[in-house]
C-alpha cells in the first residue's frame, strides 16, 4: 500500500513527511523537463531566480529556457515551453539546458534547500512512468506537491496532474489517500477522464487561458498527452540538477 498526501505550494513541503516527494507543475515546468529529457537532454539545471539562471547559462554556454510570469524574457533562448524545448533539443542535440519558471522551480528549490531525498517531477505526460518508479522502489508514503498558479493560487491543471498520478499509482498498488487535496485530485481526474475532456478542462484553467490568449495553445495540447513519455525526472542529491533516474 502507498499512502498518498497532496497539497499546494512550497509551504506544503514544510509540513510534509514522506519517503518520496513528487513536484507537479503541468503548465509548464514539469512537462518541459519531461519533454527535454525525452528529447535526449541529459540534465536540466533549474533556478527560480532569473538573473541566476541567465548568469549560469551564459557562463557555461548552455541554452536557457525561461519565463517570467508566463512570458519569455528577451534574453532567454527559449520559452519555458515543452514543445519549443523538445524541438530545439531534438534538432540541436544539446545535452544540458537551464530552466527558469515562476512556480515549479520555486517549489523544487525549496525541496533542494531542505535536502529532501527521493524528489521526483511528474506531469500528465509521464504520470505512469513516475507511478511505476514509486511502486517499484517500494516507497510506502508519497507527498505530491502542486506548484499552483503563480505560486499562490489554486491550479486546475496541477490538480488534474496529481489526479492522473494517483490514478496510475492505484493501477499498480493499493493506495490510501490522507489529505483532502489527494481525495479531490483523484475525484477530479475520474470525472474528466471518464466522459468529459481533460484537455478541454485544462484549457479553462488560469494558465490554460493565458496560453491560449498568447497563441501557445500547442503547449496545452502536448501537456495533456497522458503517458506519452517514459522518463522519470529526479532531483539529484549533490546539486540542483534534474536528471532521468533510469
Amino acid at each position: 500500500m502507498v499512502i498518498v498526501k497532496a497539497g499546494f505550494f512550497r509551504e506544503f513541503l514544510r509540513e510534509a513527511d514522506c519517503e518520496a516527494y513528487i513536484v507537479i507543475d503541468v503548465l509548464r515546468f514539469t512537462t518541459t523537463v519531461s519533454l527535454a529529457l525525452a528529447a535526449g537532454v541529459e540534465r536540466v539545471v533549474f533556478y527560480s531566480d532569473y538573473n541566476s539562471a541567465l548568469e549560469y547559462s551564459r557562463r557555461n554556454c548552455i541554452p536557457l529556457a525561461a519565463e517570467i510570469e508566463g512570458f519569455k524574457p528577451p534574453t532567454a533562448d527559449y520559452d519555458n515551453s515543452p514543445v519549443e524545448v523538445y524541438l530545439a533539443a531534438r534538432d540541436y542535440g544539446f545535452s544540458e539546458i537551464v530552466l527558469r519558471s515562476t512556480s515549479g522551480a520555486y517549489v523544487l528549490e525549496e525541496a533542494y534547500r531542505r535536502r529532501l531525498r527521493n524528489v521526483y517531477l511528474s506531469a500528465m505526460v509521464n504520470a505512469g512512468a513516475v507511478a511505476e518508479e514509486i511502486v517499484s522502489r517500494g516507497f510506502k508514503s508519497v507527498c505530491i506537491v502542486m506548484a499552483g498558479f503563480r505560486r499562490k493560487r489554486f491550479s486546475l491543471d496541477d490538480m488534474l496532474g496529481a489526479g492522473a498520478l494517483i490514478w496510475e499509482l492505484g493501477l499498480r498498488s493499493s493506495v490510501k489517500l490522507e489529505s483532502d487535496e489527494a481525495v479531490a485530485a483523484l475525484a477530479l481526474w475520474k470525472y474528466y477522464d471518464s466522459g468529459s475532456s481533460v484537455l478541454d478542462a485544462v484549457k479553462t484553467s488560469r494558465a490554460g487561458l493565458m496560453l491560449i490568449r498568447t497563441g501557445r495553445e500547442y503547449d496545452i495540447e502536448v501537456s495533456c498527452r497522458v503517458n506519452s513519455v517514459s522518463v522519470v525526472p529526479k532531483l539529484t542529491s549533490h546539486w540542483r540538477y534534474i536528471i532521468e533516474s533510469r
